[in-house]
């Protein structure tokens, strides 16, 4: 039996990708995993490929720009006043393997198929969380809202290749895994997943509601589906409609112990450290310590400073970095939105943004590691000029 050396090889280097977009949302330390995989890619695309390409798909490649002042900034950070250890890490990781990734091996690779891809793998991750007894709690193996984030975009993204798709079997295959992400992202019980998955909604309608090739049977259907699984599993969203509800009271009555009422203590919080460091923050273990003090000052409770960022993305960086760190982080959002005109896969670039920026308002989807390095791979696929998405066989409206 022969092998094919340039499979060989062509597999490996893919690996990365592959996995990002498979088992890793499905492990606590999945992400850890590349700190181990890409290094070694990295050095079998060396020995096998060389090198000398690197620098120029460097060169034309701004999305690796971006990356790479991010990375530098964050060093600069880590060797001054501290910076997440996750945020370091994935800029790190993402630049080394997005850097030595041959251009061309993604001229085969469909975005569609990868989200296909991770949709299906969500089907093994409640699996797991079934067999460990907490599929309908929050005790999931990584935090849930990481999964609704993700669970999100995905959902979105599947229902826009329902409604563009030309061939009947795509749109209904794009349904299935549309309706099988709205099951982690309904059971992940986040009501910021939940407000991100509506605004991209949204966005996905105002996309496609002047698509002449829009086929109303599969927005019907679409529509159908998600009413569906919501009556399946109406009792979560029930009860954490009752949360909210008690929650608002418990914030009326003065008790600011709940998860609103926490959120605002920390953006208080986040709001005076900038008052006083708004030009470079005060580094991440920096702004821990300046929340002990606030607690011990009686500014907010202990329970509001213990928690490692502020909920909230632009607040938590410009707290912890400045402007120049909030500047760095923002030019994922505005660069991709810049360069979005005129690509095929626009809408789908709209659709992740408008999912992060809405998690980003409760959260810091931009700092920890699971999401982070969704957002970077996917951007980077849809950027890419040589990514092939089944352009023949979808109408998408420009």
């Amino acid at each position: 039996m022969k092998f094919d050396k340039g499979l060989i090889i062509h597999s490996i280097v893919l690996l990365p990708l592959i996995w990002v977009f498979s088992g890793v949302f499905a492990f606590a330390n999945g992400d850890k995993i590349l700190n181990v995989l890409v290094p070694l890619v990295v050095i079998a695309r060396v020995y096998f490929l060389g090198y000398r390409d690197i620098i120029a798909n460097f060169k034309q490649n701004k999305f690796l720009w971006l990356l790479l002042l991010n990375l530098l900034f964050a060093i600069i950070a880590f060797f001054t006043y501290g910076v997440s250890s996750s945020r370091f890490r994935i800029l790190g990781l993402s630049f080394l393997y997005l850097s030595i990734l041959p251009p061309s091996y993604l001229k085969h690779i469909s975005f569609r198929n990868l989200v296909w891809l991770l949709s299906g793998s969500l089907v093994g991750f409640l699996l797991l969380q079934h067999l460990d007894g907490n599929m309908f709690n929050r005790f999931w193996s990584i935090n849930p809202i990481r999964i609704g984030i993700v669970s999100a975009f995905l959902a979105n993204a599947n229902l826009y290749y329902a409604m563009t798709e030309q061939d009947k079997k795509l749109k209904y295959i794009s349904l299935l895994f549309a309706t099988i992400a709205l099951f982690p992202l309904i059971l992940s019980v986040s009501r910021g997943p939940w407000l991100a998955f509506a605004a991209g909604m949204l966005v996905l309608l105002a996309r496609t509601v002047n698509l002449k090739a829009l086929n109303y049977k599969v927005v019907l259907g679409s529509i159908l589906v998600l009413l569906s699984v919501t009556l399946m599993l109406k009792q979560p969203i029930a009860k954490r409609i009752d949360t909210t509800i008690e929650e608002v009271q418990q914030i009326q009555s003065d008790n600011m112990e709940t998860s609103i009422g926490l959120r605002l203590q920390m953006w208080k919080a986040g709001v005076e450290i900038i008052k006083s460091h708004w030009l470079l923050g005060v580094g991440d273990t920096g702004q821990q310590e300046v929340k002990e003090q606030m607690a011990n000052e009686n500014f907010i409770s202990h329970e509001a400073a213990r928690y490692a960022h502020l909920h909230n993305q632009w607040v938590d960086d410009l707290a912890s970095y400045g402007v120049f760190g909030l500047f760095a982080i923002l030019l994922f959002v505005i660069y991709p939105l810049c360069s979005s005109k005129g690509v095929d896969n626009k809408t789908l670039i709209w659709l992740l943004i408008s999912v992060y920026l809405t998690v980003s308002l409760t959260d810091v989807p931009l700092e920890r590691s699971h999401p982070f390095l969704f957002y970077i791979f996917c951007m980077y696929m849809l950027l890419s000029k040589h990514d092939v998405m089944d352009a023949t066989n979808r109408k998408e409206c420009k």
